[in-house]
């Protein structure tokens, strides 16, 4: 009676299991490369979704309460506005790959990164930049992230 296995059986066995072992872990990587890759597109999706609300929510203030109006440079890629309680004009715009908020003016505030294009327009007016008389401005936010050589865009409207 035998006891145990012989050298090729094992051999066998190791190959079996390493074969099985490679498998699960390129699995593994590839998993773990998509979550990574999404989680940091959903990252930039949430910063400019929630940037967006917020200049939208400035924004709307503006023009109701404080009687003056907006003004939009002349690239359409700024705006300043008048929020109520506040003498100075609160200002976004976009630098470098950031959108930008100053209020009061020297002080500003990074609140979205990544940002490909932005753009501002006041609608109703004679032109985009005259927001005298406009009733709506659009905003328009451009992002785009490269991440593992995976370049993603997001706008929003």
């Amino acid at each position: 009676m035998r006891k145990g296995a012989t050298l090729v059986e094992v051999m066998m066995a190791v190959a079996v299991f390493s074969l099985v072992a490679t498998g699960v872990l390129m699995v593994f990587r590839v998993a773990d490369s998509a979550w990574n890759v999404d989680g940091a597109l959903l990252e930039m999706q949430q910063g400019v979704r929630q940037s967006m609300n917020n200049m939208i929510r400035e924004i709307r203030q503006a023009k109701k309460e404080t009687g003056r109006d907006m003004a939009i440079g002349a690239d359409f890629r700024s705006i300043e506005f008048f929020i109520p309680g506040y003498p100075q004009a609160v200002a976004y715009y976009k630098q470098d790959d950031q959108l930008i908020r100053e209020h009061p003016v020297g002080t500003t505030q990074v609140i979205a990164n990544n940002i490909d294009e932005a753009t501002f327009c006041c609608l109703g007016g004679a032109t985009c930049s005259d927001c005298s008389s406009a009733s709506q401005v659009r905003n328009q936010i451009d992002a785009r992230k490269l991440v593992r050589g995976r370049s993603s865009t997001y706008s929003l409207d």
